[in-house]
């Protein structure tokens, strides 16, 4: 049977079975309606075993299924899913009543199945991966949305002790956070902060969570006052990512990067190390940035977002070739992530790969790269554009000037050769403020902008400069921070 089958992917439908659904249209596993605390790729292969119920489903077939471009982390994530999957369901190994391990061969799902082809009411994008409208802006600016957002790519656990030493109501409270910054919901999780922080006085992981969610959400005066009660309290990681943003955004370049350090230093987990990758890759520290980006990988092989992450620090640190690779696998992994498409697509023509720009120019405007259905946009051309690339930046450039984006709009421009009008919208960009414009030193799509005097007095006024014939940046002696 396995043979038949190839591994490809079940209909996005609903599959029941002793009270609880997996939905492949919003990626959920729920019992009893409520959504259970599972990543979108877990959820995929127990979809799959779902859709073949009683038959043997080999490792291979699901090797091919969720890792069809990634060979060499896939025996070690299979385990690590099929963990995820028995944990969520409650589900016991040694005696199983869903998910029964054939050893040597595969696995095979055990209850009946009844399956609904209507799927989730949210229209196929799941929830999970629904931010809040800074983590919408991070994004647009060409930042990571998990760097920043508390709960992006792994539990938050780090803090002043280990989570096991935590008392029950209170690690009961950072769960919850958790759950509902995986979810997105920032504004409520940082409401169920403060109430937690209130209710247990002079913990610095609770004033922590907190300061994390006022940066994310963009209250800087309030997050600097939680990151004193933090530290009044303690020391904790997340205190310590908060400043990190907070430095970020004053430009306080060196603060920032001792802030990296001592997040990671209080908690080595992905979250603190993708947030120290990419403090270091702004500012030039590439190889080791991706010394810490491959860390976080390493301890999170399964999260989409950690890949995309990873993808940004490989292109700001050249590896051009690797970030296309990376930011694809983040879209296999999480096909409604659009913008790990974009990334893919900014690398490959970073890294003059024409053909593959075209072919993800192609899929993103025909809206095959979920949920972004733009072709029948007359303004770009859509998909049977002549020149989809070019139809694609178009239609980034109408974004950027919708959203009032000013980097975004700076990249289209330089993209598009006009490179006059590009270093004005990067100039106004610094005036904005914000994330994205951060990455104007070590983002390779400016190369066209880095022989202009006015790109250089850009970088000086965010205390930045390139050194070394362009191939270095260094903090601008005198500069920020």
């Amino acid at each position: 049977m396995e043979q038949e089958r190839e591994g490809r992917a079940p209909a996005r439908q609903s599959y029941f079975f002793d009270g609880h659904e997996v939905d492949l249209r919003s990626a959920e596993l729920r019992r009893g309606g409520r959504a259970l605390d599972l990543e979108p790729l877990p959820v995929r292969i127990l979809g799959y075993l779902a859709a073949h119920p009683g038959e043997l489903v080999t490792r291979e077939e699901l090797r091919r299924f969720g890792w069809p471009r990634l060979p060499g982390v896939a025996d070690d994530s299979l385990n690590t899913c099929i963990r995820q999957i028995r944990d969520a369901l409650g589900d016991d190994a040694r005696s199983p009543r869903f998910v029964e391990t054939l050893r040597g061969r595969g696995y095979r799902f055990l209850p009946e199945v009844t399956r609904s082809a209507s799927g989730s009411e949210d229209g196929g994008v799941s929830r999970r991966w629904r931010y809040a409208a800074a983590a919408v802006l991070l994004v647009a600016a060409g930042v990571s949305s998990s760097t920043f957002l508390p709960g992006g790519s792994v539990p938050i656990t780090g803090g002043e002790r280990p989570m096991a030493a935590v008392p029950a109501e209170v690690r009961a409270e950072l769960v919850r956070i958790d759950f509902l910054a995986h979810r997105g919901e920032n504004e409520r999780a940082l409401e169920v902060a403060r109430r937690a922080a209130e209710a247990f006085p002079g913990r610095a992981d609770l004033h922590g969570a907190e300061a994390e969610f006022l940066a994310v959400l963009g209250r800087t005066k309030e997050a600097r006052t939680a990151i004193v009660a933090s530290r009044t309290a303690g020391e904790d990681a997340r205190a310590y990512r908060a400043e990190v943003l907070l430095d970020l955004l004053d430009r306080r370049w060196t603060s920032a990067l001792a802030a990296a350090d001592e997040a990671v230093h209080l908690d080595a987990s992905a979250e603190g190390f993708v947030v120290r990758a990419f403090a270091r890759a702004l500012v030039g520290l590439g190889e080791a940035a991706v010394a810490d980006i491959e860390r976080a990988l390493a301890l999170d092989p399964l999260s989409p977002v950690v890949h995309h992450d990873a993808g940004l620090v490989y292109l700001w640190a050249g590896h051009l070739a690797r970030a296309a690779d990376m930011c694809g696998e983040a879209a296999e992994l999480a096909p409604e992530l659009t913008w790990a498409r974009l990334c893919e697509f900014d690398a490959a023509e970073a890294a003059g790969d024409r053909a593959r720009a075209a072919r993800v120019a192609r899929d993103l405007l025909s809206g095959r790269a979920e949920p972004m259905a733009v072709g029948g946009n007359e303004a770009v051309g859509g998909p049977h554009a002549a020149d989809p690339v070019d139809a694609l930046w178009r239609w980034r450039l109408a974004q950027a000037e919708e959203r009032g984006s000013l980097y975004e709009r700076a990249v289209a421009l330089s993209a598009m050769g006009r490179t006059a009008e590009a270093v004005a919208a990067l100039r106004q960009a610094v005036d904005q403020g914000g994330f994205g414009v951060l990455a104007a030193a070590v983002d390779p799509r400016l190369a066209a902008l880095r022989g202009q005097e006015g790109y250089r007095a850009v970088l000086s006024r965010l205390g930045l400069e390139r050194r070394g014939g362009g191939a270095s940046l260094l903090v601008a002696e005198g500069g920020t921070g």
